[in-house]
């Protein structure tokens, strides 16, 4: 309401002046006044939240009362930004007045003059939007003075059933399931109950629409046709779930004749599968286990760009138990080693570190960020410019790690979303973000980390001393992070050259 009051005296008349005559400007100045000395506005105490789904039409009520109001009415929604108000439908002197209205609503809105009579300024927003979600403002005009009401959209939408494939050659499950918003949760379970996500490999990315497509890989010892994903989206209510092999609700059954032929028919594939794989294992491929994991390696060790990875984040995050994972999962032999110091004094304190992966790549801890009461993250301005003099002599991948199952104040996402605007601007590339400690609450901290088309999240589940049980799907997570990160930082050349 504060911030916006100066914007409210188009909701008087021309000339300034209220039915009476009286000039309304001295009364809007002192509201504004009143707002600043209480310290804040006092209509944000309960915000009334309206829910509406993608692509529907949602209402927004605001009632008034009609013995107060002049011949005149005045009806004014505006969607309020960072205390910026954006005009989105007006009403005065009998019918609407949409000059200053936002070019995103053009065509979109209505009021219910039939109900005016009625103290009802009620909102039509049709065909809606994600980006429609946020504070509006209902403004009607009084002969004493403006008067605010607000309301808070919260804009949802389902998500698609839930999509199960099958790669023979890597024996992983993949589940896909897009189309939906806010952010779902996605968990893979086995039929007897046992949870599986850890196992898997999950990453969500917003479209061009402004909504959520999750993409999930599952790899382990475990039967297929035993094995469900879900999606679960929270403010819907909503879970959908498939699982491997079953029919979905409402198929018909299959005829016996149909089931003998299709056998036959797989049974010929399956041979001249098997048949094509072991020529090309025995002509191309010396180790047939982990083909991929040995393709990343190869990949990773062919790279021949010097490049350092940089590791920012708050202590007790997972930093240095991510560089022994990532160190552990390349070189692929030997006990797990402690490279890194994770849990150690060395760690602990805050200090810088580099490892060398390989010749050309580098893995590098900054000291741990720690936020101030008044002044963001300490030193922040001293490691910007630091690294801006860095990124004169050398390249770098900056990544963001956050433990996904730590509660994020509202300060600290602020924070957050700061320094991650500042690094893209600083290196002319997004920064990357590790969630560590992957399990089914990682969805709520990837909110935080959900830029449009640019910022790109990994789970991992790091290898520590206390659990350092390997596997095949556990490296891979480690593996495809330190690819993504070379290729960020290589040229078009080098890219080419690590497809190959």
């Amino acid at each position: 309401m504060c911030g916006g009051t100066h914007r409210k005296m188009k909701a008087v008349k021309e000339d300034g002046r209220g039915q009476f005559g009286v000039n309304m400007e001295p009364l809007i100045l002192l509201l504004q006044l009143f707002c600043v000395a209480a310290g804040r506005d006092p209509l944000q105490i309960d915000p009334h939240r309206v829910s509406g789904l993608l692509g529907k039409d949602v209402r927004l009520d605001c009632t008034f009362d009609r013995g107060r109001t002049r011949a005149d009415l005045q009806i004014h929604w505006d969607r309020i930004e960072r205390s910026l108000y954006k005009r989105v439908h007006s009403y005065h002197s009998g019918r609407d007045d949409l000059h200053d209205q936002d070019a995103d609503y053009r065509g979109r809105t209505s009021l219910f003059p039939e109900d005016f009579s009625n103290g009802n300024a009620s909102l039509l927003i049709s065909n809606v939007r994600v980006a429609d979600a946020g504070a509006y403002s209902c403004f009607v005009v009084y002969p004493s003075g403006p008067e605010e009401h607000r309301k808070e959209l919260v804009v949802l939408a389902p998500y698609t059933d839930p999509e199960l494939t099958y790669d023979e050659l890597l024996d992983s499950l993949t589940c896909n399931s897009s189309g939906g918003f806010p952010l779902a949760s996605l968990s893979w379970t086995h039929t007897s109950g046992q949870d599986y996500t850890s196992a898997s490999s999950t990453q969500a990315h917003l479209s061009p629409m402004g909504v959520y497509d999750i993409h999930s890989t599952l790899r382990g010892d475990f039967k297929k046709e035993d094995m469900c994903c879900s999606i679960f989206n929270r403010d819907l209510d909503e879970t959908k779930t498939h699982c491997f092999g079953r029919e979905t609700p409402g198929a018909g059954a299959a005829s016996p004749t149909y089931f003998a032929l299709l056998g036959v028919f797989c049974v010929l594939m399956a041979v001249t599968l098997c048949a094509t794989l072991a020529v090309y294992y025995r002509d191309h491929l010396p180790h047939s286990v982990c083909v991929h994991s040995w393709r990343l390696r190869r990949r990773i060790t062919k790279f021949s760009s010097p490049v350092t990875i940089k590791l920012l984040g708050l202590e007790f995050n997972g930093i240095p138990s991510l560089m022994n994972s990532c160190v552990w999962a390349f070189k692929n032999k030997g006990d797990f080693q402690n490279v890194a110091k994770a849990d150690m004094e060395g760690a602990v304190n805050g200090k810088p570190l580099e490892i060398k992966l390989t010749e050309f790549i580098t893995l590098k801890k900054e000291k741990f960020l720690k936020l101030t009461d008044n002044n963001g993250f300490e030193d922040m301005q001293e490691c910007l410019n630091r690294w801006n003099e860095e990124a004169k002599t050398e390249k770098s991948v900056f990544v963001f790690v956050y433990r996904c199952d730590r509660v994020m104040s509202v300060k600290l996402k602020k924070e957050i979303e700061q320094l991650l605007m500042d690094l893209t601007t600083l290196s002319g590339l997004y920064p990357y973000v590790v969630l560590t400690f992957m399990n089914r609450n990682g969805s709520k901290a990837l909110e935080t980390f959900s830029w449009p088309e640019s910022l790109r999240v990994f789970f991992v589940h790091n290898y520590t001393k206390d659990d350092k049980k390997r596997s095949s799907a556990r490296d891979l997570t480690f593996l495809e992070f330190l690819q993504a990160c070379i290729v960020k930082a290589g040229g078009a050349e080098q890219q080419r050259a690590l497809m190959r």
